[in-house]
């Protein structure tokens, strides 16, 4: 494995440490620690996009010794450095431009706060970039909103308090129908890696997904006489028989039983199962 290729980790792992550290650290050394490790990941994320950009190539690895889905892996290509790069870009000159405000607006006992946020935020902000795992985007997004509503709350001002309760109610509708699509994807493809389950959604048509699990729960292919294979029922429904599928049935069947297999098949489509 090369050695650019723990940076992405780095970038996460060192974000939460940040976090943990600005909360014992003074108002101004919690600014001038932020301000030097974001330039740091400037840094890491620079050289990811140079490598893949050089090197033509993407990587992933798994994290741990568990395999998906209980594992987590990390994805780094392109895209991802290049978006990297331009989020802690933004959150740079936030954190620099914004100091006079960050005075004005925020009592100085809790400036160390408001940067611990910044840097719980920017941790998320990575994961969700980095990370190869659905599951654990839906995770990192939830502890986004969560920072995000702390730096709305902490100037303490009605208007803001509002805005963040606003916010919150929005977000959490957000990630409850994400969690919604998660457990759907999962259901359907038996992946939570965003590759194997894209790969696994490109290999089948809406309506033969939601005809297979259809067929599985009411056995209509065990009512059959001949011993038909779902497969071959789910052909047949679709209109896409063919005769390599037709000749490779168990028991097989008489050809004059074809027609009524089929309209059995657009029976199922048009009474039990509603897909685009």
């Amino acid at each position: 494995m090369d050695f650019f290729w723990n940076f992405p980790l780095f970038s996460i792992v060192l974000s939460l440490f940040s976090g943990v550290l600005c909360m014992v650290l003074k108002p101004k050394a919690a600014r001038y620690y932020t301000i030097i490790y974001q330039c740091f990941l400037i840094v890491l994320v620079s050289l990811v996009l140079w490598f893949t950009v050089t090197s033509g190539s993407q990587f992933t690895y798994p994290m741990g010794e568990f395999p998906a889905p209980w594992g987590n892996e990390i994805r780094g290509g392109v895209l991802e450095a290049l978006v990297a790069l331009i989020m802690l870009i933004v959150l740079l000159c936030s954190c620099t431009a914004g100091w006079h405000f960050l005075v004005i607006d925020i009592d100085e006992s809790k400036i160390n706060l408001y940067f611990s946020i910044i840097n719980l935020l920017t941790a998320a902000l990575m994961s969700l970039v980095w990370t190869n795992d659905i599951f654990t985007g839906y995770v990192f997004l939830e502890i986004l909103t969560l920072t995000s509503c702390g730096i709305l709350i902490v100037r303490e001002i009605g208007r803001t308090t509002l805005a963040a309760v606003r916010y919150m109610v929005l977000n959490l509708l957000g990630s409850g129908l994400f969690l919604l699509g998660v457990v759907l994807l999962y259901s359907l493809t038996g992946h939570l890696l965003m590759v194997p389950m894209r790969a696994a959604v490109a290999e089948e048509t809406p309506v033969k997904l939601c005809l297979r699990d259809r067929i599985k729960v009411i056995g209509l292919h065990e009512h059959i006489h001949g011993g038909v294979d779902a497969e071959f029922l789910e052909a047949c429904a679709v209109g896409e028989f063919r005769l390599d599928v037709f000749t490779h049935m168990h028991d097989g069947i008489a050809v004059n039983d074809l027609k009524h297999l089929v309209d059995i098949g657009k029976a199922v489509i048009k009474h039990t199962v509603r897909c685009p």
